[in-house]
């Protein structure tokens, strides 16, 4: 595996520097906190390399794929390390009760749950999907579950943990979406719940992925929600959160069906993958050109994983 892989990466948002942030608001308001949080973005992209590299590739193919217009600048990374530490911050803010559902604009949720059934939520690391807490009571009695990758899990559970108890996210815990991972899933969805996975980073061992057309480039992305919905013969929808572009709202949230079940020949499975994923990539498009600087992975997204060999691997398992 690759040592540029995301899931090698050393988290640099520190449990310190995570409750800085929030005690910095606390004390001087989101004024304060944006004034003093400027002269430590520029110290992060000074010391952080790959953040900055990868900021930078980032807009330039955005630019490129003509979904931003202005040519890229130093200061539009600076700008959107700021936007990636302030969003932390709104998410501290969400599990502390700062937020209300009247703050989250929702696009599609009334489609999503017209039908009793459960399915998969293919979500993005973008935006600040805790205010999605807000929806509980939209939900009813139907869950929303959240595979979290568990390295990564850990440290931001502590912190909430810490700031609010009470505060109630439901996450499994995986390092890989394995058989045994889709049986314990399957009655979730049975009982119209929703499983939240996310599609915007490759699984640990590189497998199980294939290309689509991002920003003007092929890119990896994971099959695995793709796969589950096929065998859990569920749903498949995105749901993508960014900063909203009609600011009614701080953020906005977006449903948008993918796939509807059917019969799938296992002949054909490889080339429904391949459209999922590109109907997800041009999604994940539409809603960063509205609010380009809500993309957070801060790694090398565009590098070669072995695409064609992983995916018909999972397919001869499947």
């Amino acid at each position: 595996m690759s040592d540029r892989h995301w899931s090698n990466l050393q988290e640099t948002t520190s449990v310190f520097g995570i409750k800085l942030l929030y005690w910095i608001f606390r004390l001087g308001g989101r004024t304060t906190f944006m004034l003093t949080l400027w002269p430590v973005i520029i110290g992060y992209w000074l010391a952080v390399p790959r953040v900055r590299h990868a900021s930078a590739d980032y807009f330039d193919r955005l630019h490129k794929s003509g979904h931003f217009p202005s040519k890229p600048r130093i200061f539009h990374q600076f700008r959107h390390i700021f936007h990636f530490a302030d969003t932390i911050l709104d998410k501290i803010l969400a599990v502390s009760g700062h937020f209300s559902a009247r703050d989250l604009e929702v696009d599609g949720l009334q489609e999503l749950l017209a039908d009793p059934s459960g399915g998969i939520l293919i979500t993005s690391h973008t935006g600040c999907l805790e205010l999605c807490s807000m929806l509980r009571e939209r939900f009813s009695s139907r869950k929303v579950r959240i595979l979290v990758h568990t390295k990564h899990a850990q440290q931001f559970k502590r912190i909430i943990a810490r700031i609010n108890p009470t505060f109630h996210l439901d996450h499994i815990e995986v390092t890989e979406l394995t058989p045994a991972v889709a049986i314990a899933l399957e009655e979730c969805v049975r009982e119209g719940d929703f499983i939240v996975i996310v599609g915007d980073r490759t699984p640990i061992a590189s497998q199980a992925v294939c290309q689509a057309e991002f920003l003007g480039q092929s890119a990896s992305f994971p099959i695995g929600a793709f796969l589950l919905g096929l065998l859990l013969n569920c749903r498949i929808w995105s749901m993508i959160c960014t900063r909203n572009p009609s600011k009614r709202t701080r953020y906005a949230l977006y449903f948008r069906p993918l796939w509807s079940p059917h019969p799938i020949p296992r002949s054909q499975r490889q080339h429904l993958f391949r459209n999922l994923a590109q109907s997800y990539a041009i999604e994940l498009e539409r809603r960063l050109s509205q609010s380009p600087y809500d993309w957070f992975n801060f790694f090398d997204f565009w590098q070669a994983e072995q695409p064609a060999r992983d995916a018909q691997k999972v397919e001869h398992q499947g």
